[in-house]
């Protein structure tokens, strides 16, 4: 949302942001975390890592606000069934080997772009035990959920897996940078240019499409606000847009219904 909003801002567009937080970044969101010796400092919680060939725009802007990124070096690990693994250990499982000999053989093929993931593993042999104690697991640092992970392209599973923008792998740690200072920073770097745009506190209830117009209604600290737009950008959840859309399609509706989410819990702890 704030992305799009700086571009439009670049454009000299006339244009409101409405947020339904107290704050801006939304999903990048940084906990402020205490060590056992009291001292303080921001973890993220939404953004948390890029990988070297990503974000590319987003790293622009960074340069452009002087917010430094942090190297890191992500390990990654299972215990499942107790069968433990971790990236780069000795002894890997053959099976999870085998894979990433398979994965740098693949990727690239556009053959696989509409193979579902799962039909690829079962023709390579690999059953539901492997995945659940393999590839679930590392995929799920990518996706924070378990669900539709299997249903993706194969060509994409690969892509994340395997060739020059690999994040992850069985063999060796993930390269990665965070953001320096939390995603939170950077955010509120960017939040500068743009606050006599942006509406905080204020969120939307109701998009309707009416003659070529768009009609919206939101609720702000001083009460209820009803506006007409050219357009709207939603930068919200599937499940969120489609609440709003009072006048969706059903091809719309579908669509959004068909994105699906979990509840999930992070533990944010000390190496010990």
């Amino acid at each position: 949302g704030m992305h799009a909003a700086w571009m439009l801002d670049r454009l000299g567009a006339d244009y409101v942001v409405y947020e339904a937080a107290e704050n801006i970044g939304g999903h990048a969101f940084a906990h402020p975390f205490v060590t056992a010796d009291g001292s303080e400092f921001p973890i993220d919680t939404g953004f948390v890592f890029g990988a070297p060939t990503s974000y590319l725009a987003m790293k622009a802007l960074m340069a452009h606000y002087d917010v430094p990124r942090t190297q890191t070096s992500l390990a990654l690990s299972g215990e499942v069934d107790g069968v433990v693994w971790a990236t780069g250990m000795d002894g890997m499982d053959p099976e999870a080997i085998r894979f990433q000999r398979l994965a740098d053989k693949h990727v690239g093929d556009r053959s696989l772009d509409l193979v579902p993931f799962k039909w690829w593993l079962t023709y390579h042999g690999f059953g539901e035990d492997f995945r659940r104690r393999f590839m679930t697991p590392i995929l799920s640092v990518l996706f924070i959920t378990d669900v539709g992970l299997y249903e993706v392209s194969t060509t994409f599973a690969l892509t994340m897996m395997a060739g020059e923008a690999r994040w992850l792998d069985f063999e060796s740690n993930a390269q990665a940078w965070v953001v320096g200072g939390s995603s939170g920073a950077y955010y509120t770097k960017l939040f500068e240019d743009l606050r006599d745009h942006v509406k905080l506190s204020t969120p939307v209830s109701a998009i309707e499409r009416k003659d070529g117009k768009v009609h919206l209604t939101a609720y702000g600290p001083d009460g209820k606000i009803e506006e007409v737009y050219d357009d709207v950008v939603l930068a919200v959840p599937a499940d969120v847009a489609r609440a709003l859309l009072k006048d969706a399609s059903p091809l719309e509706s579908w669509l959004l219904g068909e994105v699906r989410y979990t509840d999930s819990s992070v533990a944010v702890h000390t190496d010990t």
